[in-house]
């Protein structure tokens, strides 16, 4: 009996050395894979976007979780790309550059779909600066860094979807 009960420990505390190894491992690989993203995410397309006579591919935040991540997760915007924010009425609404990894253009829409604020060249820099229009919008869009001036966007520029 004395020596099944040996056996039986030692067996025991082998099983727990290799779980706690075995765990210890799993736990660096999730502390290695949390920091910089290594590829683009997939940019989903829920719409798309005319201005200036280009199309962009438009992911569209609804909802206040959304667009209080915005771009954030997103390592690029490709020049094709958008984000448009949706908000249930018109206010003034100000936006930062918290946690982006890219410049970007911002426009201010009405509920016409006009421009009618813009900031060039919100740079990740910039925060803890926010960018708030000095008249009320309905409606956010996000492009690429230089699109504003690529396109000869300007206030009273119509976008629509």
């Amino acid at each position: 009996m004395h020596m099944f009960l040996k056996r039986y420990l030692t067996h025991h505390r082998v099983v727990k050395r290799l779980l706690f190894l075995i765990l210890g491992i799993i736990g660096v690989f999730i502390l290695l894979n949390l920091g910089e993203p290594t590829s683009k995410p997939d940019h989903r397309v829920d719409t798309m976007v005319s201005i200036a006579g280009q199309e962009l591919k438009t992911m569209v935040s609804k909802t206040s979780y959304d667009r209080s991540i915005g771009l954030s997760e997103h390592i690029s915007l490709a020049e094709d790309e958008a984000m448009l924010f949706i908000f249930d009425k018109t206010g003034t609404y100000s936006f930062w550059m918290k946690d982006m990894a890219f410049s970007i253009d911002i426009f201010w829409l009405n509920e016409n779909k006009e421009i009618v604020s813009m900031k060039e060249n919100a740079h990740p820099g910039d925060y803890p600066a926010s960018y708030k229009p000095g008249v009320t919008a309905r409606y956010v869009l996000e492009t690429v860094d230089g699109f504003a001036e690529e396109y000869s966007i300007q206030v009273g520029t119509n976008v629509d979807w």
